[in-house]
């Protein structure tokens, strides 16, 4: 029970530190309402739905990597961080 709570404290803290990425308040209001719900998979859902959005800047590889992680973690397999990583390559002029 003990390693589930750890676990769990261990991915909020990951999404908390994705937050600076939302600059929008209300969407940075709802993620926040997410998260303190222990809402954690709608809180990266909401997170990814942003930073997918037309645009939006790309994120960054340490970002990237880290929704990722998070994706693997919580055991969500959806097109998210591929589209994420499609953005990113796109951005850097190596269409692809």
């Amino acid at each position: 029970m003990l390693q589930k709570h750890q676990q769990w404290k261990k991915t909020q803290e990951a999404l908390r530190a994705l937050r600076p990425l939302i600059s929008e308040p209300a969407r940075a209001q709802y993620f926040d309402e997410s998260l303190d719900a222990n809402e954690l998979e709608i809180a990266l859902h909401a997170l990814c739905d942003l930073m997918l959005r037309d645009g939006a800047p790309p994120i960054d590889g340490a970002a990237l990597a880290q929704i990722d992680s998070l994706h693997h973690l919580m055991g969500i397999n959806d097109s998210c961080v591929n589209k994420l990583r499609l953005n990113a390559t796109r951005a850097k002029g190596h269409d692809v």
